[in-house]
């Protein structure tokens, strides 16, 4: 995916403090860069193995946070275009609603613990609305865990300025979601999360 071509404009670029920045890259580098820190994180963190790149790696748009050329933080925003989105199953599918084009799903977003009290995931999604503006996108879906999802919604209240000011940030409660987490009680904490763009 050609993020500059997108936009139309240079790639957004948004800075946190002087020293972070926020900015959805072409640079390949960059782009392993991000992969293998949401490996390593799942590895040591959460005791998950996961490969370093998945099917959907190469067709998505890749948002990086840097600091001091060091890659801190990221996300991708895959574009439905008749395949699943990564998601999806072949019994959960929130595209079946959708023309193809007109939704995408925010995935893999990942921020190193020593950076995790510095908005960077808050802000990660706000640079991901404004890409789905540039690019045409109509609604942004994400699964997060349900208190991410109610910290996603206060900040994206309080910060939706930055983008139009129209876009509506809804929890979709109630909705059984593949691979969800679930506490040691076995109660579900995963959140489906719909952003419609305004």
């Amino acid at each position: 995916m050609d993020a500059n071509r997108s936009t139309g404009k240079d790639i957004n670029i948004l800075q946190l403090g002087m020293s972070v920045e926020i900015k959805y890259t072409n640079d390949k580098l960059l782009h392993t860069r991000y992969r293998e820190l949401r490996r390593d994180i799942n590895d040591k963190y959460y005791h998950v193995h996961v490969s370093l790149k998945d099917d959907w790696d190469e067709s998505s748009y890749v948002c990086v946070a840097t600091k001091e050329n060091q890659v801190v933080g990221g996300c991708r925003l895959t574009i439905f275009d008749k395949h699943l989105l990564p998601m999806e199953t072949k019994d959960f599918r929130i595209s079946r609603e959708h023309k193809i084009g007109e939704i995408a799903e925010l995935s893999k977003l990942v921020v190193h613990p020593q950076f995790s009290k510095d908005n960077i995931a808050n802000q990660l999604f706000m640079e991901t609305e404004k890409m789905a503006i540039n690019i045409g996108i109509n609604y942004i879906y994400s699964i997060a865990t349900s208190k991410q999802a109610r910290l996603y919604s206060l900040y994206y209240k309080r910060y939706k300025h930055q983008t139009t000011g129209k876009s509506h940030f809804e929890i979709l409660d109630g909705i059984q979601i593949p691979y969800s987490v679930k506490n040691k009680y076995q109660r579900e904490v995963s959140s489906l999360i719909r952003v419609k763009i305004g």
